[in-house]
């Protein structure tokens, strides 16, 4: 089973996958938490959420964190009804099995009530992942590689 509910970096299991994607090269996880404790983005906006899977099975009795997203008012953007996905990781193990997919559409489900479309800039590897979900390559700005009108 699946459940996607609010998470902070004090989450237990967030640790561990901040570590995987660390060992992997990708810091958005160390990003969210420094952000989160120092105050400069807790995800308190109107529209902004942060979000986590929990996958619960044959893994133990305990929900496991196996994935992240948010979504906030794009900071790179001058547009007052931008928003931006954000620290979207999903565990390798429980990649290519629909989490992510499950967590965007989470994230995209009432975003319009506060957006008027939703940036993000995804590496290479996530590029046709973000583009099967709708999402539109952008190109010649620095801070965005795909948009999602809504």
């Amino acid at each position: 089973m699946i459940i996607i509910a609010p998470l902070d970096p004090f989450t237990a299991g967030f640790d561990v996958l901040l570590e995987e994607s660390r060992q992997e090269g990708q810091r958005m996880l160390v990003r969210l938490r420094d952000n989160w404790n120092s105050g400069a983005n807790r995800f308190e906006l109107p529209g902004e959420v942060l979000k986590g899977v929990f996958y619960v099975g044959n893994r133990g009795p305990e929900p496991q964190l196996v994935a992240t997203g948010g979504r906030n008012v794009d900071p790179y953007s001058n547009e007052r009804h931008a928003g931006r996905i954000r620290h979207l990781y999903v565990m390798p193990s429980m990649r290519r099995q629909g989490v992510g997919q499950l967590l965007i559409e989470h994230l995209v489900e009432d975003a319009s009530r506060y957006f008027n479309y939703l940036n993000t800039h995804a590496p290479e590897t996530a590029h046709a992942f973000y583009q099967r979900l709708g999402f539109e390559p952008v190109s010649g700005d620095n801070h965005v590689t795909h948009r999602l009108a809504l």
